[in-house]
């Protein structure tokens, strides 16, 4: 049912509507796209090695032995390598 008395809406307002929608994407877009990507974790920051992670004069050193391949047997085909410290 069209009621007579009623005011008929222009387009215009529909259209700006839209155009201000679409830039408004268009500029989200645009800026998300321009975003750097986060930078990998800095364990440093979280870590301090304490005073028996220190060389220190009189203590012997132990050697690293390795990689050595750790063929898997669970996967065929799979090898991880693999380090042993062994102490002086």
């Amino acid at each position: 049912m069209i009621d007579e008395d009623m005011p008929v809406r222009s387009q215009g307002g529909a259209r700006l509507t839209a155009a201000l929608a679409l830039a408004i994407a268009a500029w989200t877009g645009f800026a998300h796209a321009q975003r750097r990507p986060p930078a990998p974790p800095n364990f440093d920051a979280f870590y301090e090695l304490g005073p028996d992670s220190l060389i220190r004069r009189g203590v012997p050193k132990g050697t690293v032995k390795g990689p050595v391949a750790l063929p898997s047997r669970v996967y065929p085909g799979v090898a991880h390598d693999y380090w042993v410290y062994v102490p002086a």
